[in-house]
């Protein structure tokens, strides 16, 4: 574990390191979702584009899969805001 690679036809390969399982009690937060998966796919197809403005702001982030994603693979002009409420999380971003 420790990396998800993600191959975006016609945006070339992004490698996003994820720290899964970071223990200290979390239950959600430190684990690669599928739903996420899929919607950062949704996202990088833009299949989705009529959501995306200039800022995207991510509330319980987790792993970060999704907004670090879009950060990667959009366009520059596109700002990516993660948070999320453990002390844990945070520093694993």
């Amino acid at each position: 574990r420790g990396y998800v690679l993600l191959d975006v036809e016609s945006r070339g390969t992004v490698v996003l390191r994820v720290a899964e399982n970071i223990g200290g009690g979390l239950e959600t937060g430190c684990v690669v979702w599928t739903g996420g998966c899929m919607l950062l796919g949704l996202f990088v197809s833009g299949a989705l584009d009529q959501l995306l403005g200039h800022h995207v702001l991510e509330l319980g982030a987790g792993t970060g899969l999704v907004g670090l994603g879009l950060a990667c693979l959009r366009s520059p002009q596109l700002r990516v805001t993660l948070t999320d409420g453990e002390p844990a999380v945070l520093e694993n971003l």
